[in-house]
């Protein structure tokens, strides 16, 4: 990659270095377009993803000195209970049109399991993941390789944070579950 230009602001402390010029690339900005990514595209992205996350796979001992990478745990997920209350408490209220009294009890029923979730989650291999592994953050290169930008959330985690993330973005939600599974088992199938 060229550089195509910087920005350093140290008072407020924001950065950012351009070296990739993505304006022929496909698939980019394509967050409200899921019609756009094919299953060629989707299995491209899939085994790239793979490949990245297998590099760190189970092996993040490295990365732990980096102090900009943020790594989340249940002892600072429970931290956050309250928090996730409140703010369902909120938007129950202010949102009511789409907070219905089915959907505040599906997620009640989390935030009550949310603690047991980190736990199981602590004890899982974790890996290098974007965080925000989405179509806006993501395009086809035209030699069709991917090219993934905006790495200011990366952080250590499981890898399975990425693959839904994606998969949630790019798949249709009719027959969803159904469509998933073949996805799911390709990226597992690279990962090794």
């Amino acid at each position: 990659p060229n550089v195509y230009g910087f920005n350093i602001d140290n008072p407020k402390e924001t950065y950012w270095l351009g070296l990739e010029d993505i304006s022929t690339f496909s698939n980019y900005n394509t967050v409200v377009k899921k019609q756009e990514w094919t299953d060629k595209d989707i299995k491209q992205v899939l085994q790239d993803m793979a490949q990245f996350h297998a590099l760190f796979y189970n092996y993040t001992k490295n990365l732990a000195d980096f102090d900009f990478l943020h790594k989340r745990n249940s002892e600072q997920s429970i931290k956050l209970i309250p928090l996730i209350q409140a703010l369902l408490d909120h938007h129950a209220r202010e949102f009511s049109e789409l907070y219905t009294k089915e959907r505040i009890t599906l997620l009640e029923d989390i935030i009550i399991v949310y603690e047991y979730i980190w736990t199981l989650l602590d004890e899982q291999p974790k890996t290098l993941i974007h965080n925000a592994f989405n179509p806006t953050n993501l395009a086809m290169r035209t030699s069709y390789e991917t090219c993934i930008y905006d790495w200011e959330t990366a952080t250590i985690h499981i890898p399975q944070h990425d693959l839904c993330e994606f998969l949630l973005f790019v798949l249709p939600t009719e027959n969803f579950i159904e469509e998933q599974q073949k996805y799911v088992d390709l990226y597992i199938e690279n990962l090794s």
